[in-house]
């Protein structure tokens, strides 16, 4: 017998990434998005940092929940070049500020989101060693330990 805990515990939700979409973000894209099938959209964070209320406010009037990718020392443009920075530091100490740095920012978009939503986390680099890799995964958990509380 299948409650109704445990069957929409299995529902299956689709994320919409919004790479390689040239449209601005719009109430109207975004309800495309929604008849589209979609629960949710998945954003870097260049599309908080210029227009977190246009953000905001198209979600909610799609009723489309929220995907934070965060990459930590990347996702921003470079105040000279202005060109996109995937990942600008291989210092651990920067990795663990600017994760701390941009899970508050993701907390505070989700907590306006009406129809919730979570962070994804692309953070670290591949090249430290076992030991710095250690190091910033129990410091990101027990960052994401602290916030859950």
């Amino acid at each position: 017998m299948t409650t109704a805990v445990s069957a929409k515990a299995k529902q299956l939700k689709l994320i919409k990434t919004l790479w390689g979409i040239d449209d601005p973000i719009s109430p109207d894209l975004f309800r495309s998005i929604r008849q589209e099938g979609y629960h949710g959209v998945e954003v870097i964070r260049l599309a908080y940092l210029f227009d977190k209320s246009g953000l905001i406010e198209s979600l909610n009037a799609a009723n489309l929940s929220l995907v934070c990718q965060i990459h930590t020392c990347g996702g921003y443009l470079d105040e000279t070049t202005k060109e996109y920075i995937y990942c600008g530091s291989d210092s651990l100490q920067d990795h663990k500020r600017d994760f701390q740095r941009q899970i508050e920012e993701c907390e505070g978009l989700l907590e306006q989101v009406s129809a919730g939503g979570f962070i994804n986390v692309h953070a670290g680099v591949d090249a430290w060693n076992t030991d710095e890799t250690m190091e910033f995964m129990i410091f990101c958990l027990d960052e994401i330990e602290k916030s859950a509380k």
